[in-house]
């Protein structure tokens, strides 16, 4: 009997949905979504206190989403101080770099990267000149669908620390910047790439020009990716670490290998040199 009332009650919804006009049926799923969207999914609020945009969950009020933080939102990539110590640069993957006070830990400007799908834009290394005067950022800044392209040519974006503004762009290697090191004297800005070279150039005073958007040198003798670079005190000869688990010396000036140093089992992802009578 039981069964027999079961089957009677499929039966008249059987029957009331099919009297429904099909207006009438999509009329009844559009309600019913926006209803779940409501119930079920979020609300936002904006929170002042930390200036962004919360999406919160309406049935338990946890935070689910940030919109617009005051911090990166992917992987820092780098940290640099500027000379004098005043201010503290970031870099991230989410293709924006910050400055921040150091004394007081506020935010003061955000600098936007190149704007693209998936990683384009994101920034990988940074440097600062020792007069404070320009910034030298690199990364993955071609877009993705020109990857495969021959003339593709990844660059290193220098800004003017004082403005904030693009003071040249200087392109040489074919896939992501990985180190930025200036030299020494700040006379130098040496550059590794995941395209296993080196580049190496002429850092005016004041002002880019034609002759320096030239590189002087491109080093060549890592078999991998290039993650590390360290200039000894003379400014004559640089260190660099890759992922092919070696270190090499190189003189600077004449633009050749001097020495291989092997041992490490994995990559060489950081170096620092302090005596260039060590290696001799």
């Amino acid at each position: 009997m039981k069964n027999l009332n079961k089957y009677k009650q499929i039966h008249k919804i059987n029957v009331f949905f099919l009297q429904l006009s099909v207006k009438k049926i999509f009329f009844l799923i559009v309600i019913f979504s926006i209803l779940s969207f409501f119930h079920c999914i979020s609300t936002q609020t904006i929170d002042k206190k930390n200036k962004c945009s919360n999406i919160i969950n309406i049935e338990n009020q946890k935070v689910i989403l940030k919109l617009n933080p005051d911090g990166h939102t992917d992987m820092v990539t780098g940290l640099v101080f500027t000379k004098d110590g005043k201010k503290l640069i970031s870099a991230s993957k989410d293709k924006t770099i910050r400055i921040y006070d150091v004394s007081s830990g506020k935010h003061l400007k955000t600098i936007r990267s190149e704007i693209g799908n998936g990683r384009t834009g994101s920034i990988f290394a940074l440097s600062i000149s020792p007069n404070n005067k320009w910034l030298a950022t690199g990364g993955y800044f071609t877009k993705d669908n020109q990857c495969n392209n021959n003339d593709r040519k990844e660059y290193i974006r220098i800004y003017e620390l004082e403005s904030y503004k693009v003071a040249a762009l200087l392109k040489c290697h074919t896939d992501s910047i990985l180190s930025l090191e200036f030299s020494n004297n700040g006379k130098m800005l040496a550059c590794s790439s995941k395209d296993s070279t080196i580049s190496i150039w002429n850092v005016p005073e004041n002002k880019w020009d034609g002759s320096e958007k030239k590189s002087i040198h491109i080093l060549r003798g890592h078999k991998d990716a290039i993650y590390a670079l360290s200039w000894l005190p003379s400014d004559r000869r640089l260190l660099s670490g890759s992922n092919d688990k070696n270190i090499i010396l190189w003189d600077v000036i004449k633009g050749i290998k001097v020495k291989k140093i092997t041992g490490h089992k994995r990559i060489v992802s950081c170096l620092e040199s302090y005596d260039d009578n060590l290696f001799f």
